[in-house]
């Protein structure tokens, strides 16, 4: 049986425990209540602030210094060199748009239940107020901008609606219903808490509209329902961006009301069941089944502590997953790409800005895409990409003295790429666009589309690499190298100094290499002949090769430094493991190294937080540790996951990459592929002796559906674009029957 609710006794009495519904453009958390229903309210392009530079203009000038210094491996020196001259502002803030109240009448509560269908994407919630049947359901339609909230109720009930927002400009009367207009800060902060309201911000409407059986008064922020026994309250949200280098002042007089109108005019049940149909079927391309337990009829809530306790539950693992697929489906079916948060936040001064963090957070919520069977939500981050690259190609020019286009560790909607304010441990690193183009690669290894390689990929790899090839320069001894260079949101100790500042961290490295090697590759496939390819083969040969310690393990920097946390978070040098493909079993010294180096920081205390442990867990994948991975999901559910399950940041803030990320890993150990090779159950937790696993795409176009039995593999079968090797435990599959491109392979192990 396969699950696809999540459900609860009890209503959310935090907005950690409301359960997330979006369409990528509109996102909602609901809360549940019976008494007085609550649903706080996103759009993807609220943000604060407006386009402009946020870099100062000078930092090449310190930057030749800054090398000179490292190639005599003065590293003290070379870090004041760069300190306070490399880093521009912080990023803008992603914002609340408000939150709905809907106030039922009051009377004796008896609840029910809640529960959020996500394969369909509908929330809803059941209670009785004194002895009447009360019934809620929302959902985000998947074609439409609007949120839908329907009220039904036994008999005759009278509810009122109001809306809060925190930056109200005015409030326009309509004819059942209201248009709300707000004005996001020209600047707000998150991580120094300043706000500048000015004029420059962009604008919000919200508009309102309640289609009732009853009675409907509208006034300002307010709608009152009486006598009704079915209510649908429409939603619509619009906002003035109109593009990363644009002033946001589109006129957006009118249009969420028209999406309102247009959808209240719908016959609401086949408007509604158009949603979930078309909710439905991109969350229908993959399933995982995993033997369930008498713990698993348990309330979510109840079922995750059994579970982070030690019970024996392994479809629960299975449910976790395919949420990760519903949060990424609803966060980035369309619009911007997910940010720290997806598209859900409650904060006006959010942690981090729910920003775009690319050192790890917003490459790890794309991990899930193509193997997940999402293609398609890739696409905000490619269009993403696109945007970035004009501000990306003035940032490298003025910052860097360098071609081609940069993308540091932080980015907002206005396409911000120069390191920001703060510590050097953070801001002195350049590697973010390198890191994003993975992404590019994957996506046509995973589908082989030469189109989009030939429109999208190639010129932002190309514009990568020329940005790579400008920052590299010679090292003094005959080779090249990376500097300056971090190791992300990491020190180390040198002549007893708290340093971030070095030339060729691992991390950096391995980017590089895995950019240019994807690069030759992409001209290779679209038969390019130009003169920065060669450069780039040249240069590929001459980077530094990563670099072993005395003890074994991966070294994070270009020498063997002290490390000031040896439990830090971050798995940076050991990005060539995963989601790099560059350390496997075919280098074995270099995979023995990372597995080492992973064992030492997770003993040490790593994985504290959920995006640490999804990490790991893809790493213990890779590794062929599968007992372990899955010790690492447990105690991530013990530690880094609410009751909603939604991924946290202990001790109390959301953020969603954990989600992905776990996701992702669960996925990796049952499948893994590289370089047109399919490993089926590479590394299978002792814990799902029973399974079965359909929809899972892997390189090379193919798509598998495997089952197993008592921990072996039962049977499987692949279609494929293109001629595989499969291997079980270390050995070639045998093939039965054809195996032609677009055919099914007829292939059984018995």
């Amino acid at each position: 049986m396969v699950e696809h609710k999540l459900w609860y006794r009890h209503p959310a009495r935090e907005w950690t425990e409301a359960l997330p519904i979006g369409n990528g453009k509109i996102g909602a958390m609901v809360y549940g209540r019976g008494d007085t229903e609550m649903i706080t309210l996103n759009e993807d392009t609220f943000w604060a602030g407006y386009p402009k530079d946020k870099d100062n203009g000078n930092g090449s000038a310190y930057l030749e210094q800054a090398r000179e210094l490292l190639r005599r491996r003065d590293y003290s020196a070379a870090q004041a060199a760069v300190d306070g001259k490399v880093q521009g502002e912080n990023v803008d803030a992603y914002l609340p748009v408000g939150t709905l109240k809907i106030a039922f009448e009051t009377g004796e509560l008896h609840y029910e239940n809640r529960q959020l269908d996500i394969e369909t994407g509908v929330h809803t919630a059941q209670f009785t107020l004194s002895g009447v049947q009360v019934q809620t359901a929302a959902f985000v339609h998947k074609n439409e901008p609007v949120l839908a909230v329907e009220v039904k109720s036994e008999s005759a009930q009278n509810i009122a609606l109001t809306f809060d927002c925190h930056f109200e400009k005015n409030c326009e009367v309509r004819h059942s219903g209201f248009v709300c207009r707000q004005q996001a800060p020209e600047k707000l902060d998150g991580l120094t808490r300043e706000m500048v309201q000015g004029t420059r911000g962009m604008w919000c409407d919200t508009a309102v509209l309640a289609s009732s059986d009853g009675s409907v008064a509208a006034a300002q922020n307010k709608i009152a329902v009486t006598g009704a026994c079915k209510t649908v309250f429409y939603v619509s949200i619009v906002t003035s961006f109109c593009g990363m280098r644009s002033m946001p002042d589109r006129n957006i007089d009118a249009l969420a009301w028209q999406a309102a109108e247009h959808a209240a005019a719908q016959d609401y049940i086949l408007w509604k069941a158009e949603h979930k149909t078309s909710f439905a079927q991109p969350m229908r391309r993959q399933e995982l089944n995993l033997d369930q337990r008498e713990v698993s009829t348990l309330p979510t809530g109840e079922r995750l502590h059994a579970y982070a306790q030690g019970a024996d539950d392994p479809a629960f693992a299975a449910l976790y997953f395919q949420y990760g697929r519903y949060l990424m489906l609803s966060g980035s079916s369309q619009g911007m790409p997910l940010n720290l948060q997806g598209i859900w936040n409650k904060d006006l001064f959010p942690a981090w800005s729910c920003d775009y963090t690319v050192n790890i957070n917003l490459p790890m919520n794309y991990w899930l895409a193509e193997q997940g069977n999402l293609a398609d939500c890739h696409e905000p981050l490619f269009s993403f990409m696109k945007g970035l690259q004009e501000t990306g190609e003035a940032c490298a020019r003025r910052q860097f003295g360098c071609g081609g286009t940069v993308l540091a560790h932080n980015s907002d909607i206005w396409g911000s790429t120069t390191p920001v304010a703060g510590k050097l441990r953070h801001s002195c690193w350049v590697s973010g666009g390198a890191w994003l183009c993975r992404h590019l690669w994957e996506h046509y290894l995973f589908g082989k589309e030469k189109e989009f390689l030939e429109k999208t990929a190639y010129p932002l790899m190309r514009s990568a690499v020329e940005f790579l090839l400008d920052y590299l320069v010679e090292d003094g001894e005959g080779g090249l190298m990376f500097a300056p260079s971090t190791s992300p949101e990491n020190e180390y100790i040198w002549e007893g100094m708290l340093l971030a500042v070095a030339r060729d961290s691992a991390m950096d490295i391995t980017i590089s290499r895995e950019l240019l090697q994807h690069y030759l590759k992409c001209c290779a496939v679209l038969q390019v002949k130009e003169a920065l390819a060669e450069r780039a083969a040249e240069v590929l040969q001459r980077l530094p090769e990563l670099k072993i310690g005395e003890d074994g393990r991966l070294l994070e920097w270009n020498e063997p430094f002290e490390e000031t946390q040896p439990e830090h978070r971050h798995f940076s040098h050991l990005y060539g493991l995963y989601p790099g493909q560059l350390i496997h079993e075919d280098t074995p010294e270099l995979y023995r190294a990372a597995a080492k180096s992973l064992e030492y920081r997770m003993a040490n205390g790593s994985g504290y937080t959920g995006w640490s442990a999804a990490w790991a867990i893809c790493l213990y994948a890779r590794l062929r540790q599968g007992g372990k991975a899955h010790e690492i999901f447990r105690q991530m559910m013990k530690q880094s996951t609410f009751d909603s399950l939604l991924d946290s940041h202990p001790p109390e803030i959301f953020q969603i990459d954990g989600n992905f990320g776990a996701a992702a890993g669960i996925l990796e150990l049952l499948v893994q592929s590289r370089d047109g090779v399919i490993e089926l159950l590479p590394a299978l937790p002792p814990a799902w002796q029973n399974g079965y696993l359909r929809g899972v795409r892997v390189r090379g176009g193919a798509e598998i559906e495997l089952v197993w039995e008592s921990g072996e593999l039962k049977g499987y079968t692949v279609w494929s674009k293109e001629p595989m090797t499969l291997k079980y435990k270390g050995k070639v599959l045998e093939r039965d029957g054809k195996y032609a491109a677009g055919e099914m392979g007829d292939s059984w192990v018995r």
